[in-house]
């Protein structure tokens, strides 16, 4: 979902009447320079400088950013003149973002600023959130707890929902291979009851992710990418130009349900070798692995084997220059290294792999702050 635009834009907010496009279009430069620094502040010869806008127009923009609470005004030292250059920042806590990640036994809240830093985050596990109604429930009452831990907290401007499923536009779960009681659920009505005339993002938790490499990890300098994922079930995202392709039914690079991998028998094997008789996450071989123990280890190299023909199979298509491995398996050497040297030996040395740097376990929260930032659209 693009070109979304928060309740109360700043640009808008300078007038409400039909400004003029001219007027619009210097709002918005002055904006994206506030908001491409937001740690600096201006003078409004700077600014001038930095939008190619002259300097009484940049300065009534400014006052009027101010006034309406998207720029904060500090006085400046007195300058030979003896009048002081006043400086204009971004106000980053002029509102909320809110990132939502629910799995099937675990809900994450992260609760940023509006450059991203993090101000909160609430991170639930071992529950059993099957039930649709009750996930997003749960989901938006742990949203509210965190908010109520910040003082004076502003609106939220934004939410991005996350969640191992693929969805509709409209938010209604189309098909879930890791919670199927959720098929059908209106996870997206739900939300716009919560937050309504907010921007709303909503994805496949894995597009979430990739976002995240993207944006702060291992992706940051690939020009066509592979996010691969193993854990309970094995899936990629595809990358481009530094955005998630994500293909007509949303299901791009979902080889982890094709039947010739295998990932699921090999899998289940391979902890029935290692722990017979009970139901482990991935994160339980590598830790066993990295015990030393021979088992395990040798049932992550099979899994790795087994893997590695859908990786290559998919890059002699996607033709990337980089391709993450995350998730859980991606730390053991056991499965890296036989990832890396086929598709080394496919490419003869052309692709790049890398482990993730972002904690898969909050990659989708983190990626979706940024989500919703890039989504807004500032000079609507």
């Amino acid at each position: 979902m693009s070109h979304i635009t928060p309740q109360g834009d700043p640009v808008s907010q300078i007038d409400g009447s039909a400004v003029a496009s001219l007027r619009r279009l210097n709002a918005t430069k002055v904006l994206d320079v506030l908001r491409g620094e937001p740690y600096r502040k201006f003078t409004v010869h700077e600014m001038a400088v930095s939008t190619g806008l002259s300097r009484p127009t940049v300065g009534r923009l400014l006052e009027d950013f101010a006034s309406s609470g998207w720029a904060l005004i500090a006085e400046g030292v007195p300058g030979a003149t003896g009048r002081p250059a006043r400086r204009f920042s971004f106000d980053r806590n002029r509102g909320l973002i809110v990132s939502i990640d629910i799995g099937r036994q675990g809900c994450i809240v992260l609760v940023s600023d509006l450059v991203g830093n993090e101000l909160a985050i609430s991170d639930e596990f071992g529950l059993d959130m099957r039930d649709p109604n009750f996930a997003i429930s749960h989901a938006l009452d742990a949203v509210s707890t965190v908010l109520d831990t910040l003082d004076d907290a502003p609106e939220v401007l934004g939410v991005c929902f996350a969640a191992p499923v693929a969805l509709s536009e409209s938010g209604v779960v189309l098909h879930s291979r890791t919670v199927p009681e959720w098929v059908r659920a209106d996870f997206g009505a739900r939300l716009r009851a919560a937050y309504p005339g907010r921007p709303l993002v909503m994805n496949n938790d894995l597009f979430i992710m990739a976002e995240a490499e993207l944006r702060l990890g291992a992706l940051r300098d690939a020009q066509q990418g592979m996010y691969v994922y193993t854990g309970t079930f094995t899936t990629v995202a595809l990358t481009i130009n530094g955005k998630v392709h994500r293909g007509f039914r949303q299901l791009a690079g979902e080889i982890g349900s094709l039947e010739e991998y295998r990932w699921q028998d090999q899998l289940d094997a391979a902890m029935e070798k290692v722990a017979p008789g009970l139901t482990k996450p991935t994160s339980f071989l590598v830790s066993e692995a990295e015990l030393g123990k021979t088992a395990p280890r040798e049932a992550i190299s099979v899994l790795a084997h087994g893997v590695s023909p859908g990786i290559v199979d998919l890059a002699s298509v996607w033709d990337p220059d980089v391709v993450v491995l995350g998730g859980s398996l991606s730390r053991s050497d056991q499965f890296y290294q036989p990832i890396e040297a086929a598709l080394q030996e496919f490419s003869g040395g052309a692709i790049t792999l890398r482990r993730e740097q972002m904690d898969s376990l909050r990659a989708a929260a983190y990626g979706g702050i940024h989500r919703v930032l890039e989504s807004i659209d500032w000079s609507a």
